[in-house]
């Protein structure tokens, strides 16, 4: 049986939440350093606890899709 492909999150702490946003923590410095330089972008919200230790987390803000030739929502993303 095949294995299924992993996303490119998933080597983050990562969850969706009941309104389908996607949310990413980093599992040790490294990758919080890795998630504010390389993954946090315009309109994400970046959430961080004034704790030492704490996790750099993103909520991914839902991109808009350009309307494309064929309609609404057949556009490449933003």
């Amino acid at each position: 049986m095949p294995q299924r492909k992993m996303h490119w999150f998933e080597k983050f702490h990562w969850c969706i939440t009941s309104d389908n946003y996607l949310v990413l923590g980093g599992r040790d410095a490294q990758q919080n350093e890795q998630l504010v330089k390389r993954y946090l972008r315009p309109g994400d919200a970046y959430l961080h606890a004034d704790v030492h230790g704490a996790a750099s987390c993103i909520l991914r803000a839902k991109r808009r899709r350009k309307p494309g030739p064929n309609g609404p929502g057949t556009g490449p993303t933003e």
